[in-house]
């Protein structure tokens, strides 16, 4: 098997794994909330809605009376925090609140985004770890599928960080790591006819 060959082995189990973890997380996700309904578990997001909304209310007081002490700074860090906590805000709020007056938090849309950041960083990990296992470099791989050779053999360090950031992406699923293939792939036949 030559170099193109092995390279698109490479790629194809690449995806294969990206699929696996995915399926892996989907099993997780059936299995919490299976545990989350036979144990009682939905209390526990009703209690962490109310206390984030506790929290974001007394973040916005408490930042009144610093924004007051140094007007040029506290301008800049409120707009910074009123943009984070209203994107944050408008994920979580529920659609059609009993009150106006209050900022409601939804229970259910903090779950399912937490959960969903939980999975993602769950992936990216279980992706790292056997992107490094295995010794996949998706960097590699796509300067072999296009034929360029190396400069000099890239450090160990060079090599783990695109393991890393290889495994990162098989963790997120096949769709992203298809989009990083295509992107590395126009990428470098970009550079090659320049």
């Amino acid at each position: 098997m030559d170099g193109t060959h092995s390279a698109l082995v490479l790629i194809t189990s690449a995806l294969f794994i990206a699929m696996v973890i995915e399926r892996i997380l989907e099993i997780v996700m059936a299995t919490y909330t299976l545990f989350e309904i036979k144990c009682g578990w939905f209390n526990f997001w009703n209690c962490r809605a109310i206390h984030l909304q506790k929290r974001l209310h007394d973040f916005n007081i408490n930042n009144l009376s610093a924004t007051e002490k140094s007007q040029k700074t506290s301008v800049q860090l409120a707009k910074i925090r009123e943009r984070v906590i209203g994107t944050l805000l408008a994920r979580l709020k529920i659609d059609d609140p009993a009150y106006t007056d209050v900022a409601s938090l939804s229970a259910a849309k903090l779950r399912h985004f937490s959960i969903k950041f939980s999975l993602k960083v769950l992936g990216g990990l279980l992706g790292i770890i056997i992107a490094v296992l295995v010794n996949i470099d998706m960097f590699a791989l796509i300067s072999q599928l296009l034929k360029q050779s190396p400069n000099s053999a890239p450090s160990h360090w060079l090599i783990l960080l695109h393991q890393i950031l290889t495994g990162i992406a098989m963790g997120l699923g096949a769709g992203p790591l298809h989009k990083i293939i295509t992107a590395l792939e126009k990428a470098k036949q970009k550079r090659k006819t320049h």
